[in-house]
């Protein structure tokens, strides 16, 4: 029997206009292409183990312009590191940085959220960040 071997995680937030450096946003994580549903957290199923490879934005809109970090959280406490700013992860740049200094596990049952913090102050309006992980389901 195969099993499926991975999930890309679509993932965005609203950041706030006149958002400081540091301000920090919680994010939506939407788990299939064909569901509209968002989440705030992500149970990992108690059958798999996920590791998160990649993170990448498809265009330069979509880092807006506080260009945040995103944080990965586990268990709603943990923090299990923090990518490089957005910025520096679009896709298409033959210069874009590995993920992490290694990929991030999460275990049976774990809880997944994501946050994004600003680099850069966000200007006179809100932005809409969004960004994808790829997951490779062990």
């Amino acid at each position: 029997m195969v099993r499926n071997s991975g999930i890309t995680l679509e993932c965005s937030s609203t950041v706030a206009a006149s958002s400081a450096i540091g301000a920090i946003h919680q994010c939506n994580i939407k788990t299939s292409p064909n569901s509209s549903t968002t989440q705030k957290e992500v149970f990992v199923p108690q059958t798999e183990n996920w590791v998160l490879t990649d993170m990448y934005v498809v265009s330069t809109s979509d880092y807006g312009s506080s260009q945040p970090m995103v944080e990965f959280i586990k268990n709603r406490g943990i923090s299990m590191g923090t990518s490089t700013s957005l910025v520096a992860l679009l896709v298409t740049s033959n210069t874009r940085p590995r993920f992490l200094p290694s990929a991030i596990g999460f275990e049976a049952g774990s809880i997944l959220q994501m946050q994004t913090i600003n680099t850069i102050a966000e200007g006179g309006s809100a932005a809409t960040i969004k960004f994808f992980v790829a997951v490779s389901i062990q």
